[in-house]
């Protein structure tokens, strides 16, 4: 048979995610939605405006939640305010 699969990291801690990165990394559409994030719009609204589906909204903050390293909308336009992403 097999060997056990020994469980990732071997400290028990978490693993450390990647590196935060700048809004510079970001796409020009994903700028747009985070600019519109820090506008307290929904994802309906964005999409509307942006003539994509909600589907489409989600994929975009995703990737954008991954690249700055945010985990909500909260906190994404913090760090966006904080940036002072353009638009």
């Amino acid at each position: 048979m097999g060997r056990p699969i020994p469980p990732l990291g071997g400290g028990g801690g978490r693993r450390p995610g990647p590196a935060p990165a700048t809004t510079a990394a970001l796409s020009v559409r994903e700028s747009e939605i985070v600019r519109m994030v820090r506008l307290g719009m929904p994802n309906r609204d964005i999409a509307d405006t942006l003539v994509i589906s909600v589907k489409t909204v989600e994929a975009h903050l995703t990737r954008i939640f991954r690249k700055t390293g945010v985990r909500s909308r909260t906190a994404l336009a913090a760090a966006a305010a904080g940036a002072a992403v353009p638009g």
